[in-house]
């Protein structure tokens, strides 16, 4: 049992592998990075003006306060996180309305990103398909942020004190709080944003390894930003330029972990499916239906013709 575990690991794994080096996944992050560059920012903005409207604006700068005790250091980006806040929720609405064009390029770059992995082309076109899409990245947005602004917002004062243990708590609840918001929106993404129908167990088990990765990378980059100095030394110790080095540089880890839980899934997907109806293609279940059905018109045809014969 264990010797076929490991072999299954070891085959997965080279799949994964052989796949990500024929498609080169690291361009492929970079790619989407650059479409995120254009648009996750509006798309933040449009989250925060949403939230303002639900609680206030000063409610939300709250809440962006307290998450800026979390990412101190000589980059200074706990007063970016505060001064967007407060610059966000103050916005007319007008411009969320502006800020969806730019967030429309950000769901083009998802689906074309995907689609790049998939071994069918896609038929419809990239550019409407993701543009059509865009309402699915902004409910999300939103969602991530009201519920940050409102029913999380009492996790973020440092509710579990001083020590070593409280610290390791609070670590284990913020992975947790970060995986169950990733994880559904990962299935969303994997589901909608890409051209091959992913079967339900290979879509799960890339949504949870890519949100559980996720959740982990992204505590340890604000660990290390926080206690790692000197970071803007590189860009003549103007810290604007060290800022956004370090959150550009967030976001094509984070993407490549994306592209990398897709391609597992891709993996997944083309393996033979295990006996079991739940986890079997619609094509086949379709067909199997369509070949009960003649049967059973065959069946009642033969049962017709034999009195007939008698």
């Amino acid at each position: 049992m264990g010797s076929r575990a490991v072999s299954l690991l070891r085959e997965i794994a080279g799949g994964l592998r052989d796949r990500a080096r024929r498609s080169d996944v690291m361009v492929v992050a970079a790619a989407l990075t650059c479409y995120a560059a254009f648009g996750l920012v509006p798309l933040l903005a449009i989250g925060t003006r949403v939230a303002a409207g639900v609680y206030g604006s000063s409610r939300v700068v709250g809440a962006a306060q307290f998450l800026a005790r979390y990412v101190p250091g000589a980059l200074h980006l706990d007063r970016s996180v505060v001064a967007f806040a407060r610059s966000a929720s103050g916005a007319p609405w007008w411009t969320a309305l502006l800020a969806l064009l730019p967030v429309s390029l950000y769901a083009e770059g998802t689906v074309r990103s995907l689609e790049r992995f998939s071994r069918a082309p896609e038929r419809r076109s990239r550019a409407i398909r993701g543009r059509t899409l865009t309402p699915v990245l902004v409910v999300l947005a939103m969602l991530a942020v009201v519920l940050t602004a409102g029913p999380l917002r009492p996790l973020l004062d440092d509710p579990f004190g001083r020590g070593l243990g409280a610290r390791l708590l609070g670590v284990f609840v913020a992975f947790n709080l970060l995986f169950f918001l990733l994880f559904p929106t990962l299935l969303l993404v994997y589901r909608l944003f890409a051209s091959t129908p992913l079967r339900r167990g290979p879509l799960v088990a890339g949504a949870f390894v890519s949100a559980s990765w996720i959740s982990g990378q992204l505590l340890g980059y604000l660990i290390a930003l926080r206690h790692v100095g000197g970071f803007d030394r590189a860009f003549g110790h103007y810290a604007p330029a060290g800022e956004v080095a370090a959150f550009a540089f967030l976001v094509y880890l984070e993407n490549l972990v994306f592209l990398l839980g897709y391609l597992l899934a891709l993996v997944l997907h083309e393996r033979p499916p295990r006996s079991g109806r739940a986890d079997r293609p619609r094509d086949d279940r379709g067909r199997q239906r369509d070949e009960r059905k003649t049967a059973t018109r065959v069946g009642r045809t033969a049962d017709q013709e034999q009195p007939a014969r008698e």
